[in-house]
């Protein structure tokens, strides 16, 4: 009887200590979508409607983001639109503002480590600029 019981309480830190870890990895917190630097990983539609309703993405996140825009590397951030390959970060001067749904910055010194893999096999290890269009959606 004296074992289960201890056993029943290893049972029961292990399984609040998984909680614990699910509810840090699963669920994002303010310190993921802002960093102490005042650089968003993310901009919403609402707020390119704020700062350029009627330009260019390129120009609205120079406005908002602009660190979003610096490489941390020794190449400068990629941008995927609506899923497709990586591509070189003047993609974002063909953007209307207005198409945008959401932008979203993958750090490749994050956790994840590998971004994701290009047409050709190469791995991507630089940043990757995510634009989403409302044509496009999730």
């Amino acid at each position: 009887m004296l074992v289960v019981r201890g056993a029943t309480r290893v049972v029961a830190i292990a399984g609040l200590a998984a909680g614990c870890v699910s509810h840090a990895v699963g669920t994002p917190s303010s310190n993921d979508v802002v960093s102490a630097a005042g650089g968003a990983t993310v901009v919403t539609a609402q707020e390119l409607a704020r700062s350029t309703p009627q330009g260019m993405l390129l120009d609205a996140l120079q406005r908002v983001r602009p660190l979003m825009l610096r490489s941390r590397g020794a190449s400068p951030p990629l941008v995927s639109v609506d899923g497709s390959a990586p591509a070189e970060l003047s993609l974002l001067r063909t953007i209307q503002t207005s198409t945008v749904r959401e932008v979203r910055l993958l750090r490749a010194s994050s956790s994840v480590g590998i971004v994701g893999i290009a047409p050709n096999g190469d791995v991507i290890a630089s940043d990757v600029i995510v634009v989403t269009t409302w044509k496009g959606g999730r």
